[in-house]
């Protein structure tokens, strides 16, 4: 099973009411040892109601994600750790390529942090400072003034849970995350148990 076998539009819809009849049942694992009480990322623990409450399920594209997270863990403390990704916020229903044109865009992303500030093009410098800081957590609205990612953008961190993912592993660039943009700052990954059967089929073969 490849990307292009996905029915992404029909797999966000069965993983938008699935979350909507299990909202109240979705907990945060307790808070990772590194996390600080001024890491941005700590809002999600005083957030989650709302984020819950007035929430959507919408895909997102990691940019780039702590290598730990792509191998089984080894301890504890490796159960949690942070990715950078992008996702379309003004996401009305999603088409076939919309996560197809975020993946290709979070590779441009990742290569623009390689690159001096004045060699990138002017709206996409702020992104790829952040993205090259890694410690930066700022939430980042991108305009696009690109014809090949036409789209509404936001890139920000996100606490990548193990137990929210199949096997327990990032496998996949594209995730199905938990946003409310418009009403509070953190966004977290849709527990896996709430995935479509389509979409955990396609992580399964990776």
């Amino acid at each position: 099973m490849s990307i292009m076998d996905i029915d992404f539009g029909g797999d966000l819809e069965a993983m938008n009411e699935s979350f909507r009849k299990n909202r109240d049942k979705i907990k945060l694992p307790p808070p990772p040892p590194w996390l600080g009480e001024s890491d941005e990322l700590s809002k999600l623990y005083s957030e989650l109601p709302l984020l819950l409450k007035r929430g959507d399920v919408y895909y997102a594209c990691v940019v780039q994600a702590n290598r730990v997270l792509f191998n089984k863990p080894t301890s504890r403390s490796a159960m949690a750790s942070v990715a950078e990704i992008v996702f379309n916020h003004k996401r009305p229903k999603t088409t076939v390529s919309d996560p197809l044109i975020m993946k290709s865009f979070a590779h441009y992303l990742y290569e623009c942090k390689e690159r001096k500030p004045e060699d990138n093009p002017e709206w996409i410098r702020e992104a790829a400072s952040v993205i090259a800081g890694e410690v930066d957590r700022s939430r980042v609205i991108i305009k696009t003034n690109d014809d090949d990612f036409a789209m509404d953008i936001t890139m920000q961190s996100v606490i990548v849970f193990r137990e929210h993912l199949p096997k327990k592993v990032l496998k996949s660039a594209i995730v199905p995350i938990i946003a409310a943009p418009a009403k509070c700052f953190s966004v977290m990954i849709l527990p896996c148990r709430y995935w479509s059967k389509g979409f955990v089929k396609y992580w399964d073969k990776l």
